[in-house]
């Protein structure tokens, strides 16, 4: 795994809230030992779910054992639920110590564990990294042995992935931030790079794709990569190119331009012709139609990573659809 530049332990400050919900459900043990331990427990997981929900990971802060009265102290239970993902363990260290014990119960969906060290006032926490789960892992784990928290943010997005793809099955998904790290995904996803596209083409389609690039919004937020990617297709006898431009931008969202095209020696589209863009949820997001003088038509947004969408062309009886996640 290749990790960002190592992030430092994060300080968290502690919340009035998250100490009320401590509280709470300490208040349901049966003995002090149970109390103290359930209440470092909902603290720890209440920073992790704060800085996940900053990161914009979607968390179940209430939906974990750990949030049960009952079961948080019989299962030292203190996981934090993503959706979709799986179940992290957030493991408080107390002052002085350089190691953090693991809970005996170990969920199907665990993923990992976060330690998190308190303060003395337990008025702020440090998040001072991260494990990925391992059936052979040692009951104690020494906090020199803990990933940086960007190892963390790595994994989990990596497993955001990987669910999209499952999910989408059967129908093939394309993941547009892995053609931005290899060219050869795009060939391997049926498109061609508009470079390789206009030297393969026969006809001189130069003058159809010069102002990709140009749209105004994309060029206005300086983006720091860009690739564009091309595929030819055939709908109801009609020869079209779909160009799929994107462009990185400095917020981490990605800029998606979608334009089609009439391919070989059409000047313009069929007037009938229909690009729409479906969100995850099934949703109509975007649509376009061709009109009679249109030699190409485009639909422009931006996208956050982990979202997933599909593009739907139709003409006549006949559509074409395509699956992608961010």
């Amino acid at each position: 795994m290749t990790y960002r530049t190592d992030l430092p332990p994060l300080i968290v400050a502690i919340q009035p809230e998250a100490h009320r919900v401590a509280m709470e459900l300490a208040a349901a043990q049966s003995t002090p030992k149970k109390r103290q331990r359930v209440y470092l427990n909902t603290l720890a997981v209440s920073e992790v779910h704060s800085y996940l929900e900053w990161m914009e990971f979607e968390t179940d802060l209430s939906g974990g054992d750990s949030w049960n009265p009952y079961l948080c102290g019989l299962l030292d239970a203190a996981d934090l639920i993503l959706p979709r993902i799986g179940r992290l363990e957030c493991r408080p260290v107390l002052p002085g110590e350089n190691a953090f014990r693991l809970p005996i119960d170990v969920p199907e969906d665990l993923i990992g564990y976060i330690a998190v060290q308190f303060e003395e006032n337990l008025d702020q926490v440090k998040l001072l990294g991260f494990i990925p789960f391992d059936e052979n892992l040692p009951e104690q784990i020494p906090i020199a042995s803990v990933q940086p928290l960007d190892a963390l943010i790595d994994y989990l997005d990596e497993l955001e992935v990987r669910e999209l793809e499952e999910t989408v099955s059967p129908n093939k998904l394309l993941v547009l931030r892995q053609w931005f790290q290899n060219l050869q995904s795009i060939i391997e996803a049926g498109y061609q790079t508009l470079e390789s596209y206009l030297n393969n083409s026969q006809d001189n389609l130069d003058w159809r794709f010069a102002s990709v690039s140009r749209s105004n919004r994309i060029e206005a937020e300086t983006p720091s990569a860009r690739v564009c990617a091309i595929k030819e297709l055939e709908l109801a006898g009609q020869s079209l190119a779909l160009v799929v431009y994107l462009t990185t931008e400095v917020n981490q969202n990605l800029g998606i331009l979608l334009r089609v095209y009439p391919s070989r020696e059409r000047t313009y589209l069929p007037s009938n012709l229909q690009m729409i863009v479906i969100d995850e949820s099934g949703n109509t997001f975007r649509t376009a139609q061709a009109r009679s003088d249109d030699n190409f038509i485009q639909l422009e947004f931006n996208g956050q990573f982990g979202e997933r969408f599909s593009i739907q062309l139709s003409l006549d009886n006949a559509s074409f659809t395509e699956y992608f996640a961010i």
